[in-house]
C-alpha cells in the first residue's frame, strides 16, 4: 500500500508498531502487564469531566488539548489490550 492510502492517524501509526498481526509472538507475562496498564483515576475522572464541555463544544484550547491526550493514551492503551487478549486466546488454545 502506497503512503497516499495508508491512515496516519494515532491508532494506526500505533496500530502498525505494535504489530497486531504478530500478536503470537508476546508471552503470556507481557500480556498480563499489558491488560494491567489503564488510565489513572485522575486522568479518567478528567476524561469524563472534559466529555461533556466536548460534546456542547465549550472545551478551552487547553482543555481540547488534554482531551486530546487522553484520548490518544486511551487508543493506545486499547490497542496494547486487544493485542495481549490475541495473544492469551492463542495460548489457551494451544
Amino acid at each position: 500500500m502506497g503512503n497516499s492510502q495508508m491512515e496516519f492517524s494515532k491508532a494506526a501509526i500505533w496500530s502498525r508498531v505494535l504489530d497486531v498481526d504478530r500478536a503470537d509472538e508476546i508471552s503470556q507475562d507481557l500480556a498480563s502487564q499489558f491488560l494491567s496498564l489503564q488510565l489513572s483515576a485522575q486522568d479518567e475522572y478528567r476524561f469524563h469531566e472534559l466529555l461533556p464541555k466536548a460534546q456542547v463544544g465549550r472545551l478551552k484550547s487547553a482543555e481540547y488539548e488534554q482531551l486530546e491526550n487522553l484520548n490518544h493514551a486511551a487508543d493506545v492503551l486499547s490497542l496494547w489490550h486487544s493485542q495481549a487478549r490475541r495473544s492469551l486466546r492463542r495460548d489457551s488454545q494451544a
